[in-house]
């Protein structure tokens, strides 16, 4: 039988700091906590921190013993693990909003896409606490990424750029579609960075060059991140369609249409042989990762628009009806939900044997398991 939680109370402590500390840490974040403990059911609230304002739709980001959280008021937050709560090593406001978590190198040196504003990307150093560099251009609303010592990133503007990660400078630059933008983040599959713009067209190169391997017109927009799966990358579209490239050619392996072709599709996740799927039906779909072949299918009465996490054999998503649940990810069996106050807006983290999910308007909250035995 499902385990069901009470209707979400809050049971740890609340995290609130107040004030606007620089943003500079003592040295390079990040320890290893070694393989990623699977979490037991059920669980219970431990924590919630003050984000002051929501966030955008992607993962927070996990370094060690820390946590970093980036906001749709232009915030960033830096959190270490503590006993009981987390303790915020410091916050910074650009004052134009964060959708994607920063990419971090070396533990040190963050680079944050700006959503909005005078700022496109910029390369802070954490322990010296200033800029490196500003790429004063679009802005950003997709994440970034490091593919062959490039920095790739893809703007809003249509602009995709390698940049040297040290100093900014320009490596390579094209625009596939000047009627286009991007807010899918690039992604690295076979060698090649793959970007898919608002217009549906989807775009293979070569990190180190900017050359363009393949292109595939989807004509339907990608308005989420895709994911890789094998030798494919699945693509998600605003249309009620998914579809699985071929990485090398472009060719498309299969395609799966919900039943309602106004459905949007949220970034997949990707777990052994199988794709994960929710979209604004209200269903979080299990599928052949080769095939396409629908496995299972969970129903809920909110959308589901982040990428679900998989972990030691369970699913967690969340769902804007305030649902947090837990399937079984063979089967999409319901093992654990709770109701949350805020609707859950990105997807849930591993940290230090909890689990951290953002919902509005503000919070981060915290679950660990419980010393009950699932019933």
């Amino acid at each position: 039988m499902p385990v069901r939680a009470a209707t979400f109370a809050l049971l740890g402590t609340l995290v609130y700091l107040g004030g606007c500390e620089a943003l500079r840490v003592s040295r390079p974040l990040g320890s290893p906590d070694g393989d990623p403990v699977a979490l037991s059911l059920p669980l219970e609230a431990t924590w919630r921190y003050n984000m002051e304002a929501a966030s955008g739709p992607t993962a927070p980001l996990v370094v060690g013993q820390h946590l970093l959280l980036a906001t749709r008021n232009g915030t960033l937050h830096v959190l270490e693990r503590g006993e009981r709560a987390p303790r915020r090593l410091g916050r910074m406001s650009y004052g134009d909003a964060l959708e994607t978590a920063p990419l971090l190198q070396g533990g040190r040196i963050a680079y944050i896409p700006v959503a909005a504003g005078k700022h496109g990307v910029v390369a802070y150093d954490l322990v010296a606490g200033r800029a490196r560099w500003t790429l004063r251009r679009s802005p950003h609303a997709a994440g970034l990424l490091i593919a062959e010592g490039t920095l790739v990133s893809a703007a809003l503007d249509g602009t995709v750029r390698g940049l040297d990660p040290a100093t900014g400078a320009e490596r390579w630059r094209l625009r596939p579609d000047s009627a286009a933008g991007y807010r899918a983040t690039p992604v690295e599959a076979g060698g090649r960075v793959v970007v898919a713009d608002d217009q549906g067209r989807v775009t293979a190169l070569d990190p180190a060059t900017g050359a363009v391997t393949w292109t595939r017109r989807l004509e339907t927009p990608v308005l989420t991140t895709p994911a890789v799966a094998h030798e494919l990358v699945v693509v998600p579209t605003s249309r009620g369609r998914l579809f699985a490239l071929d990485v090398r050619d472009g060719r498309v392996a299969w395609t799966f249409d919900a039943e309602d072709p106004e459905v949007r599709f949220a970034s997949p996740a990707v777990a052994a042989s199988q794709v994960y799927v929710g979209g604004t039906d209200g269903m979080l779909r299990a599928l052949e990762a080769r095939t396409g072949r629908a496995v299972w299918v969970f129903e809920t009465d909110g959308a589901f628009t982040t990428a679900p996490l998989v972990t030691g054999g369970l699913l967690f998503a969340g769902s804007l009806d305030k649902r947090l649940v837990a399937l079984d990810a063979t089967t999409g069996e319901l093992r654990w939900e709770t109701q949350l106050r805020g609707r859950p807006r990105a997807t849930p983290v591993l940290w230090g044997g909890q689990l951290v999910v953002l919902a509005e308007p503000h919070e981060a909250y915290a679950f660990r398991p419980t010393a009950r035995p699932t019933q």
